[in-house]
């Protein structure tokens, strides 16, 4: 290959950025083109969005790294593509359209070097480098106009020179690209999910302290209790204010592609973690993509079929259970399932005879196979088979699931399950000998709670986490309460009967913490792990 490498990295001080003050309609097909300043935007999401898109591109380049040395070159290359396509995505929805055409340009340029299967040419990595370079110093310039005196389409031709050069090189048979590793990412925009545990374990000591204080319990209670709602707080955002912008970012896009949409949001006052949240709004932003590109038809068509011209998606969240369930439901066309059976058999993932028998739930479950998509051309918004494998992914990150029902003409429905932010547990309650406590052990599949045996070795939180006030009055031998775990046993002292309970979680500590702040009844409640004593 030739070396024509001459990259602008600079920027022009004195041109202006320009911010677009526009009426609602002219707002939407500016920023359709790309054209809606980001200065438009509330600094929050803003700001938040700049670290996310950081986070992302910090880990493509690591993964390009890993790539280049080939360690386990497949799976990093599909989780590449998985983070600029999601970029991709959210620099639109924030009006970044440099970026997001760069990161169109350099996720081709990915998928053609993954299928080449061949040592990566020099000029190929000196060409993606750069231009992990280049995006980042988009997203930390502060001004209106984020590309302004940055050649973005000049360096985007040099990326489609080099992908030419890559593809025409391409092996007959390249090798499929399976699904991605997992990653959980620690945002700058809120706490890690370690420190609010550390938190939480410090807010047991103070609980601790505050059980034994004797007269100064009263203000340690205080302290126990503020500490808590700050590590709550912490843990837990309303989901409602983080997916609204995808609203917008829906009916853009459905301009962009000559259709109507009307986005409705029933979400109410639903808590979720942060890193859920996070998560959630991937699966949205793909979700919400395929729908307007795939799903919704246009006026005609819909006009045609007896529909409405403007097509309906209704995003929706409630608690079920201890989880919290959220759909996007669309009335469009609905998945093409025949033209997903013969694209599994032409990659592969199906031979013909088990793809005729595959019924509807077994082909939308294809969806989420990284590379199969029913287009047979790739645009800026699709093509390449990545959203929903993206989705899967982050959505399994925080424990979710994530699945598709679909009707021909009708519409097609994603439906995800989260963890609560504040979820609920079965307990065994029992009082504390010798302190004025309940504790609490959890329960659950093969987990026995009954009295136990004399004559056994036994445990005492109470002396374990020295938390008897002085000169407390003791309750004799109390009662002995064996706690099984498959082959395991423990054996606690209390001082009273135990009794069934369900306790709230508000502020976990990791496993290997030995207690934890729960609440029952509106009451705090010490919740033990006889394991880790």
């Amino acid at each position: 290959m030739r070396s024509r490498f001459a990259l602008c990295f600079g920027y022009d001080a004195s041109r202006p950025g320009g911010a677009f003050v526009v009426q609602t309609r002219e707002r939407s097909c500016r920023a359709a083109r790309g054209l809606l300043s980001p200065a438009a935007l509330p600094s929050e999401l803003l700001g938040r969005f700049r670290g996310v898109a950081l986070e992302r591109l910090d880990r493509v380049e690591g993964d390009w790294g890993n790539f280049m040395h080939g360690e386990g070159a497949p799976e990093v290359a599909a989780a590449m593509q998985q983070e600029l396509h999601t970029l991709k995505g959210e620099a639109r929805m924030m009006h970044f359209g440099g970026l997001a055409t760069l990161c169109h340009a350099l996720e081709g340029l990915v998928a053609a070097v993954a299928r080449r299967g061949r040592r990566v040419p020099d000029e190929v990595d000196l060409v993606v480098t750069m231009a992990i370079r280049f995006m980042i110093v988009m997203l930390r310039r502060k001004d209106a106009a984020p590309s302004a005196g940055m050649d973005v389409e000049g360096f985007v031709h040099q990326i489609e020179e080099v992908l030419a050069e890559v593809s025409a090189d391409e092996p007959e048979n390249p090798p499929r690209v399976p699904g991605s590793r997992s990653a959980v990412v620690d945002l700058p925009d809120r706490v890690s999910m370690a420190t609010q545990r550390r938190l939480a374990a410090l807010a047991v000591r103070v609980f601790l302290e505050h059980v034994a204080a004797g007269r100064a319990r009263g203000r340690l209670g205080d302290v126990v209790r503020a500490l808590s709602a700050e590590v709550t707080s912490l843990s837990a955002v309303t989901l409602a204010p983080r997916l609204a912008p995808h609203e917008e970012a829906a009916r853009v896009l459905a301009e962009s592609l000559g259709k109507e949409v009307r986005v409705a949001f029933a979400v109410d006052d639903v808590r979720v973690r942060a890193e859920v949240a996070e998560s959630v709004e991937v699966v949205l932003l793909h979700a919400l993509r395929n729908a307007v590109d795939h799903g919704i038809e246009r006026p005609e068509a819909r006009r045609a079929a007896g529909k409405t011209p403007e097509a309906s998606i209704c995003v929706s969240a409630r608690q079920k259970g201890g989880e919290i369930e959220i759909s996007v439901e669309d009335d469009g066309a609905g998945v093409n399932l025949e033209a997903v059976r013969a694209r599994a058999i032409d990659l592969g993932l199906s031979t013909p005879e088990i793809a005729l028998r595959a019924e509807d739930d077994e082909l939308t479950e294809l969806l989420f196979r990284p590379g199969l998509s029913t287009r047979t051309e790739v645009t800026d918004v699709s093509g390449r088979g990545i959203g929903l494998d993206a989705a899967r992914a982050a959505i399994q990150r925080v424990g979710g699931c994530i699945s598709i029902t679909t009707r021909r003409g009708q519409g097609t429905t994603l439906r995800l399950r989260v963890p609560q932010a504040s979820h609920v547990l079965p307990v065994i309650c029992f009082p504390a000998r010798g302190a004025d406590l309940v504790l609490a052990v959890a329960t659950g599949p093969g987990v026995r709670v009954l009295p136990a045996e004399g004559g056994m070795p036994a445990l005492d939180p109470v002396e374990y986490f020295d938390m008897a006030p002085p000169g407390g009055a003791q309750s004799g031998e109390g009662v002995r309460i064996e706690v099984r775990r498959g082959e395991e046993r423990f054996t606690l002292r209390a001082g009273g009967e135990p009794y069934a309970a369900v306790a709230t979680r508000l502020c976990p500590t990791a496993d290997d913490c030995p207690a934890e702040i729960v609440t029952v009844d509106g009451a705090d409640v010490l919740l033990v792990r006889p394991e880790v004593f």
